[in-house]
Order: C-alpha cells, then sequence, then structure tokens
C-alpha cells in the first residue's frame, strides 16, 4: 500500500471532530502553498505587465462578447400608436399593482393578469 493510500485510510478512520479539525489544516495548507507558489512566480518576473495586460484584454474580450449576446437576445421595441400608448399611460398603476401583487405572490412576472 503506497502512502497515499495509508493516509487516505487513515483519514476515513478519523472521528467527526479529527476529521474536521484536519480539513481545516489541510485548507490552510494549501492556501499556504499557493501563496508560495505565487510570490516565487512573482519575484521570478512571471506576474509582471504582461500577462496583467493579457489577463485584462481577455476579460474585457469575454465582457464584451457577453454584453453583444446579452443585446442580441433581447426582444425588439414595440411601436405603439398615439391611442395605445395613452390606454397604457392611463392604465399603469393597475398594471403596476397587478404586478407587484404577482410578485409578492412568488408568480412568474411575465404571468401576471
Amino acid at each position: 500500500m503506497s502512502e497515499v493510500e495509508e493516509l487516505k485510510a487513515q483519514v476515513r478512520k478519523l472521528p467527526k471532530e479529527s476529521l474536521t479539525e484536519f480539513r481545516d489544516w489541510f485548507h490552510e495548507l494549501e492556501n499556504e502553498l499557493w501563496d508560495r507558489e505565487i510570490q516565487a512566480d512573482f519575484k521570478a518576473g512571471k506576474l509582471d505587465r504582461p500577462i496583467i495586460t493579457e489577463a485584462r484584454t481577455e476579460f474585457a474580450t469575454e465582457y464584451n462578447e457577453e454584453a453583444r449576446r446579452s443585446k442580441n437576445e433581447r426582444p425588439p421595441r414595440m411601436k405603439l400608436s398615439r391611442e395605445e400608448t395613452l390606454r397604457r399611460m392611463q392604465t399603469f398603476c393597475e398594471r403596476k399593482e397587478r404586478f407587484i401583487a404577482a410578485v409578492r405572490n412568488g408568480r412568474n412576472q411575465t404571468q401576471y393578469p
């Protein structure tokens, strides 16, 4: 049996309280090792301006693509006649109250009466 297999078997035998303590310690160890790796990469110059610029460019590209997709998914605006616009303005308060009641009742907002 390898060392890792032995450790796994021992961890499985731990009582709940000890397992919680072990898990917390192991999590702290992982964070500490990750911090050391980042510090070493920074000192070695691996995290200088070009990588930051690359990350910002990648983020901006993803953000712009998401914004473009969201914009394309919007339904087209309805063109209303003057009469329909006036009718909607006059019934706005009533429609608003029905919408609020629907939201409070947990119904889908597009399905309010």
